[in-house]
């Protein structure tokens, strides 16, 4: 069963709720729950989107080769010349 909550948000941001919901025709309870889970899958970095939908390795394969990218980017100074 769905509760009622209150928060607190910028008129910019209600618009853009409104406006989004309309676009894609859900509800803007909807709208939202699909945002908060959309932003706590990209966040948890516990999924690879680009590898996984490649088809190409298993989730491990690609949390792994993730793994030793990020690993080998530490401590590595670059320079950029503009």
């Amino acid at each position: 069963m769905k509760q009622a909550v209150n928060f607190r948000l910028e008129g910019a941001t209600i618009v853009k709720i409104r406006t989004l919901a309309r676009e894609f025709q859900v509800t803007k309870t909807e709208l939202v729950e699909r945002a908060i889970l959309f932003f706590g899958e990209e966040m948890s970095g516990r999924r690879s989107q680009i590898l996984r939908h490649a088809g190409v390795l298993s989730d491990d394969e690609a949390e792994g080769m993730l793994k030793n990218i990020r690993e080998s980017r530490q401590g590595k100074d670059l320079e950029i010349d503009l």
